[in-house]
């Protein structure tokens, strides 16, 4: 992933980094401020709250998480592969 954004204005990925708060703003004009662990704050435009079923960023949003069962299994894994797709 890192190679694919790489070089590109409009996207900074920052790995390895802890989010230990954040202010979402009270209107559209203001940005989102994030804390991180070592201190540093980040401001941004899009803030995502892809951290999982019980997400804090939900949580804290008041967003309704709705599941359902499919009657179904399915198999999740984390893969490391030794070479990166071009």
């Amino acid at each position: 992933m890192k190679n694919k954004w790489e070089g590109r204005g409009t996207v900074k990925v920052e790995y390895e980094a802890k989010v230990e708060s954040y202010q979402i703003p009270k209107d559209m004009a203001s940005k989102v401020v994030l804390t991180l662990a070592d201190g540093r704050t980040i401001s941004t435009d899009l803030l995502i709250g892809a951290d999982g079923a019980k997400s804090l960023v939900r949580r804290n949003m008041g967003v309704q998480y709705l599941s359902w069962d499919y009657d179904q299994m399915g198999i999740v894994a984390t893969l490391q592969l030794s070479e990166v797709a071009g």
